[in-house]
């Protein structure tokens, strides 16, 4: 069980924002999919990404943050038209994936993707 984030991670949580990168087919120029870059960390207060998510693994709410950032991306992909029979990659701190079963990461991306 993960429990739930503070108001400080959940307002951090909506500060950020996701930039879609596609991921194409060299040879068909033809999207496979698509990248979710994780955006606006410096509204939060870091430097970068990785500080962004050393400070959540310090917290202890890394796994927490991890699954809300998943669903906030798959809902943000799933608001793109194009994005049907797309595929969504998402980057994971590893850190994260020892404390958070595969069920759980699965029912957050079903969750965005309504």
């Amino acid at each position: 069980m993960i429990s739930p984030l503070s108001s400080y991670w959940r307002e951090s949580i909506a500060a950020l924002d996701f930039a879609f990168q596609p991921i194409v087919n060299s040879h068909t120029g033809v999207s496979a999919g698509f990248e979710a870059l994780l955006r606006g960390v410096e509204r939060v207060g870091c430097p970068s990404i990785g500080s962004f998510f050393d400070r959540a693994f310090h917290y202890g709410v890394l796994p927490a943050v991890e699954l809300a950032l998943r669903r906030k991306a798959a809902t943000a992909f799933a608001r793109i038209a194009p994005h049907q029979g797309r595929r969504l990659f998402l980057n994971v701190d590893n850190r994260a994936l020892t404390q958070t079963s595969p069920a759980l990461i699965a029912e957050a991306i079903a969750a965005g993707g309504h």
